[in-house]
């Protein structure tokens, strides 16, 4: 017996990103119900037309700062299960920090929200960022789940 059943609704966080993005057809495609958290309606907007072909298996809601204090609780409502997605991406930045504590504090946003709203949520899944395999190489080439970003690691170490 599955824990969380097809048809059940989903929450992907930071849908329109691209790992969430196959999550949430992975999840249609399997027959669950997928609402996806995305910064602006435009954005929503979007994935509805992506994902037209499931009608009304795909709603969106709104969530401009996933660091705010509740910015998930309107989201978390009636959902089965989420699957945690979105974190900030940005490659310009030279202080980790402008990386992590924004993912740490969307983290413990949507964990809050998820314990506020109940018991129904069975089960959250965190999935990482790009940055935890990325390396700072100039060398193109194809990364696989043997990869690992060492830098950061030993970056991390040194803070």
């Amino acid at each position: 017996m599955t824990i969380v059943p097809p048809g059940s609704t989903v929450l992907v966080t930071g849908a329109n990103g691209y790992i969430a993005a196959w999550i949430v057809r992975t999840l249609l495609e399997e027959g669950y119900r997928v609402r996806g958290t995305v910064r602006t309606r435009d954005k929503g907007r979007a994935l509805q037309k992506i994902f037209e072909k499931f009608e009304t298996k795909f709603e969106f809601v709104v969530v401009p700062d996933i660091t705010k204090d509740g910015a998930f609780d309107e989201a978390v409502q009636d959902v089965d299960a989420i699957a945690h997605a979105a974190s900030p991406v940005n490659f310009s930045t030279e202080d980790p920090q402008d990386l992590i504590r924004p993912a740490v504090r969307g983290t413990e946003s949507i964990l809050q929200s998820a314990s506020q709203a109940g018991s129904k949520v069975r089960r959250i899944v965190y999935t990482s960022s790009v940055a935890a395999i990325l390396e700072v190489d100039p060398k193109p080439r194809t990364f696989t789940e043997e990869n690992w970003n060492n830098q950061s690691v030993a970056l991390i170490r040194t803070l």
